[in-house]
């Protein structure tokens, strides 16, 4: 892994490597018992929003009990593990959305890494030649519409485009699920107040 994970960083001119496949977070014991000092940043986002996105993947749950399922299963084994990681952080992914800047300022003072321009406008740079990547290859069609969003910068207007996505009928079965894992991640159920 370390040799594949070099190549890497040498064929991308990059100092260090990251790797943010969300599965992960269900084996996070097992990344430390490879790379012991490794930094784990969890970023987060409200379970009713990756329902809403989820839902309308073919490879995606086709219940939102289902989704709720998963959604809850993967954040809480991500947290509980963690007990396991000298260096782990979490970041709400709408925090980071909405207020860009200090989320990236605290996620680069966690690894001790300065920020730099590129990282600011990285849909400009990384963002392109990705998605340049995945236009070339044809089979990639349904992924090249999920991940359009990786040639704009973060917005903000998006954060709540579930409550749009899903009826209220779905909302209402996550929140029966995952109500209280919701409140404990800092995010209001919808028809209460905090």
């Amino acid at each position: 892994m370390n040799e594949f994970y070099n190549c890497f960083t040498e064929v991308s001119v990059k100092p260090r490597w990251g790797d943010n496949t969300p599965g992960y977070s269900e084996i996070i014991p097992k990344i430390i018992d490879i790379w012991p000092s490794a930094y784990i940043i969890h970023i987060f986002r409200d379970g009713r929003a990756v329902a809403a996105s989820w839902l309308n993947l073919s490879w995606g749950p086709k219940t939102i009990e289902e989704a709720a399922y998963r959604w809850s299963k993967r954040i809480t084994k991500c947290r509980v593990d963690s007990d396991c990681v000298e260096n782990f952080l979490e970041v709400r992914y709408e925090d980071f959305v909405s207020d860009f800047f200090p989320e990236l300022q605290k996620i680069c003072g966690f690894i001790g890494e300065s920020i730099d321009q590129r990282m600011l406008d990285y849909f400009n740079y990384d963002g392109q030649d990705r998605f340049r990547s995945m236009t070339k290859n044809p089979s990639w069609d349904a992924r090249k519409e999920y991940h359009k969003n990786i040639l704009r910068p973060p917005d903000p207007s998006l954060i709540d485009k579930w409550k749009k996505i899903l009826t209220q009928s779905q909302v209402e079965k996550f929140q029966a699920l995952t109500g209280n894992l919701l409140n404990d991640l800092g995010y209001e159920l919808v028809g209460q107040s905090k």
